[in-house]
């Protein structure tokens, strides 16, 4: 910054260690996740700015629309944003290094990590689905397996289909199932979810799809007339 007047903030990058997890040595380890090459896009988009890897000149923090007095709890974070959102900074090639917080129960580590794992196995059919860029993976008899899983567990009302699943399950369905139309699972999407069932069916088969109307209309009559047989036995 002292041979160039105009440039104004240069940024370090760091790696973070977390001292509470050790490997065989009993150094702290290093964050495993990829990084990319650091920018000012990719660090704004990863939410990677801290303050403490920021060389700047005064006048920045002057010049900045923040009301500190306000945002006492995430200062620096926000001075951080607020830097690389208004001023293109000078990305240096050389990283910092940066211990994270050891884990507390104030953390909510593990009720996060927990609430997340019991979304995904509802969200994936009670785990039958995996993840979409395993799906090659997976043999046409295997997928068939999983998907006769769903089709029982929803026989068996042991499956929760709602709008955050819904196109996944009718995505597996359809891709491992030569007549999807014919699926429990996903004749209860095409009758609860129509615009989702017939728009996974049109992206594979236009003709198929153009049955979805009279086929939508003959299982809701159906399943009206299943409850009312209900009613009255």
């Amino acid at each position: 910054m002292q041979s160039d007047i105009n440039l104004s903030l240069v940024y370090a990058p760091s790696d973070v260690y977390y001292p509470d997890a050790l490997d065989c040595n009993g150094n702290a380890v290093k964050d495993p996740s990829p990084e990319p090459l650091w920018t000012r896009q990719t660090l704004l988009g990863r939410d990677r700015g801290n303050l403490s890897c920021m060389v700047f000149r005064r006048k920045l923090i002057c010049a900045l629309p923040l009301a500190i007095e306000e945002i006492v709890p995430v200062t620096s974070w926000a001075i951080a944003r607020s830097l690389l959102g208004c001023t293109e900074p000078l990305v240096l090639p050389l990283r910092n290094i940066e211990f994270a917080p050891e884990i507390a129960l104030a953390n909510n580590i593990m009720d996060a990590l927990i609430r997340r794992l019991v979304t995904w196995y509802l969200d994936t059919g009670l785990g039958s689905i995996p993840t979409s860029w395993a799906w090659p993976r997976l043999s046409a008899t295997q997928g068939l397996q999983r998907v006769r899983e769903l089709d029982a567990r929803l026989l068996e009302n042991k499956l929760c289909i709602h709008p955050g699943n819904a196109s996944v399950i009718a995505e597996f369905v359809a891709c491992f199932s030569r007549m999807a139309l014919f699926r429990p699972v996903f004749k209860y999407l095409l009758v609860h979810y129509p615009d989702t069932a017939i728009g996974v069916l049109r992206k594979r088969s236009t003709l198929v799809a153009s049955l979805c109307g009279p086929w939508r209309l003959l299982l809701r009559g159906y399943t009206k007339f299943r409850k009312a047989i209900r009613l009255y036995t």
